[in-house]
C-alpha cells in the first residue's frame, strides 16, 4: 500500500481549501496512508481523510518513519503554476490536476468533535439581537492594505448601520484596529466557525473566513479587490467586484495576478484615486439588507 506524505504550505484559508485535495487524494488511493504536515494542523484536526497529521517541526520525523520505496511526496505548489498565474484554472483546479485527481465538488469541509461548536456559543451570545460578523482586514497586519482590505472609513459606516438591528463582531487579529462598536473576535479557527454558524449576516473578505463560511455552507458576502473569486471563491458567497468601468487605474498597476498582493501593499501603490469607494457602501448594504 501507497504511503502518501502532503505538504500544505501557506495561510489558514490556504488550508481549509486544502480539504478538498484531501479528501480526493484520499479517494484515490483508498487503501494507502496519508500524512498531512501542514502550519495549521487545528484547521485538519478530526478529519477521517487524514491518517496522521503534523505541524512543519514534525517534518523529520516523518520523513525517518516513513520514506521508502512505497511513499510519495506530494509537495508541488499549485501558486508556481503557470495555468493558476494566468488565471486560467482556480487553485483547487490546479492543485486537483497536479495530483491527477478530478475536481467535482470546489466545497471545503472540516470536521468536529461531538458538541464542539456548541459549547462554544456561550461565548458568542449576547442579547436577543441577530449576529452580524464582519472581517474587514486580512493577513493579521497592523495597517490598512488597500489590496484586500475594507476601507477603515468604509468599514465604519458599515458597523454604524448594522448596529441598530445586529450585535457586530468584528474578526480580527490582535494588532489590528477594533471598530467602534464592534465585539472583537480573535478566538481560534474553530471557535470563529461557531460564531459563523450563529451569525444571520457575514461580510467578508478574501481571507480564511471565506473559505470557514463555505466549509459552513453559509452563504456570505464577500468583498474582493485585486485577488479574484475566480482563483479562490466559491459559488455559495454573493462575491463582489470591483466595477473596473467605474474604477480605472490612475497609475500602472504591476501586481495584478491572481495571488493578488502582500498583505502589506503600502497605499503609495494603489492604482485608484479613492479606495474607500472601490465598492460603494450602497451597494453593501444592499447586500446586507438582500
Amino acid at each position: 500500500m501507497k504511503t502518501q506524505i502532503f505538504w500544505i504550505t501557506g495561510g489558514i484559508g490556504k488550508v481549509i481549501a486544502s480539504t478538498v485535495i484531501v479528501s480526493l487524494l484520499k479517494q484515490k488511493n483508498p487503501g494507502g496512508k496519508l500524512i498531512v504536515i501542514t502550519p495549521h494542523p487545528q484547521v485538519l484536526k478530526n478529519n477521517p481523510n487524514i491518517d496522521e497529521l503534523y505541524d512543519m517541526e514534525g517534518s523529520n520525523m516523518v520523513y525517518q518513519k516513513y520514506l521508502g520505496e512505497n511513499t510519495e511526496i506530494l509537495s508541488q505548489e499549485p501558486y508556481n503554476d503557470p495555468l493558476f498565474i494566468s488565471g486560467k484554472e482556480s487553485l483547487l483546479e490546479t492543485w486537483a490536476r497536479i495530483y491527477g485527481l478530478e475536481l467535482k465538488n470546489s466545497t471545503p469541509q472540516l470536521f468536529y468533535g461531538a458538541g464542539e461548536l456548541e459549547k462554544y456559543n456561550k461565548i458568542f451570545q449576547k442579547g436577543n439581537k441577530p449576529i452580524f460578523v464582519i472581517h474587514p482586514f486580512g493577513g493579521g497586519g497592523e495597517g490598512y492594505n488597500w489590496a484586500r482590505d475594507i476601507h477603515p472609513h468604509m468599514a465604519q459606516q458599515i458597523v454604524n448601520a448594522a448596529l441598530d438591528n445586529y450585535v457586530v463582531y468584528q474578526i480580527k487579529g490582535k494588532n489590528q484596529p477594533l471598530l467602534t462598536g464592534a465585539i472583537p473576535a480573535e478566538q481560534n479557527i474553530r471557535k470563529i466557525a461557531s460564531l459563523l454558524k450563529l451569525s444571520s449576516k457575514r461580510l467578508l473578505i478574501d481571507s480564511f473566513s471565506q473559505h470557514l463560511a463555505s466549509s459552513l455552507s453559509l452563504k456570505s458576502i464577500v468583498c474582493w479587490y485585486t485577488t479574484s473569486p475566480k482563483s479562490f471563491g466559491y459559488p455559495c458567497h454573493s462575491n463582489l467586484v470591483i466595477d473596473k468601468d467605474v474604477n480605472k487605474p490612475i497609475r500602472p498597476f504591476y501586481y495584478s495576478t491572481p495571488q493578488g498582493l502582500n498583505f502589506t501593499e503600502p497605499i503609495e501603490l494603489c492604482p485608484y484615486e479613492n479606495p474607500e469607494e472601490l465598492h460603494p457602501f450602497d451597494n453593501i448594504l444592499k447586500e446586507i439588507n438582500r
